[in-house]
């Protein structure tokens, strides 16, 4: 297959489209970034509550958790896995 010459960022909550070139090195970047997130959660027994406002708003899980809201802590036993 080919890469494309060029990916669209969508910039969704302000209506913005931003035109990127591709780059296979940012692409062998971000390959790298998401291994590195994905071996450090697989580690990692106790998350903190976000403070990014549209994160902890709108897509977590646990928004409407009392306990949450209040920035305490959850742990995998938390949730008994």
């Amino acid at each position: 297959g080919e890469y494309p010459k060029m990916l669209i960022f969508n910039m969704f909550r302000h209506q913005i489209e931003v035109p990127i070139f591709f780059n296979e090195k940012d692409l062998e970047e971000a390959i790298g970034w998401a291994h590195d997130i994905v071996s450090r959660i697989k580690v990692c027994d106790t998350f903190e509550v976000s403070n990014d406002r549209f994160f902890r708003s709108f897509l977590c899980d646990f928004r409407h958790e009392e306990e949450h809201q209040e920035g305490n802590f959850k742990t995998l036993e938390d949730w008994n896995i």
